[in-house]
């Protein structure tokens, strides 16, 4: 059984068997993958805890940062420390929507000389038809 472990696990084949003690013997080799028939239905197993531990390992190494890369990180770090960290203003409650607000009245100042109910306007009198017309005549006869 060792020889065909090494043989394998290196080539990267499938096991398919029905005997069990060649499935469990094979399940402890990491990454290789079990197939076994149940009622004429060709089923793929669970990987095992050996492959899962494996798949672990190979995901830590490439995730996990190098010593340079650390390195770097940590001088970064440093001289963002020393620099001072600009901070954000915070916003401020603003007032209404202007496009809703009703637009304040201006207020009219009284004259000096008087206040403003004593003061009468002007009114233009307007002239009737009849006075039109005598004004036309009389303009046209000088």
């Amino acid at each position: 059984p060792e020889e065909w472990e090494q043989k394998i696990s290196y080539n990267n084949n499938i096991v398919a068997t029905q005997d069990e003690d060649l499935q469990t013997s094979a399940s402890a080799i990491p990454g290789v993958p079990l197939l076994h028939i149940i009622r004429n239905t060709i089923v793929l197993k669970n990987p095992s805890e050996g492959t899962k531990e494996k798949v672990e390992e190979i995901v830590r190494q490439q995730t996990d940062l190098t010593p340079h890369e650390t390195a770097v990180l940590e001088e970064l770090d440093s001289k963002l420390l020393r620099e001072e960290v600009k901070r954000r203003k915070k916003k401020r409650l603003g007032g209404p929507n202007p496009l809703s607000v009703k637009k304040k009245r201006k207020r009219l100042e009284a004259p000096v000389l008087g206040s403003a109910r004593n003061v009468r306007r002007k009114r233009r009198e307007r002239e009737t038809k009849e006075m039109c017309s005598q004004s036309k005549v009389a303009k046209l006869t000088e």
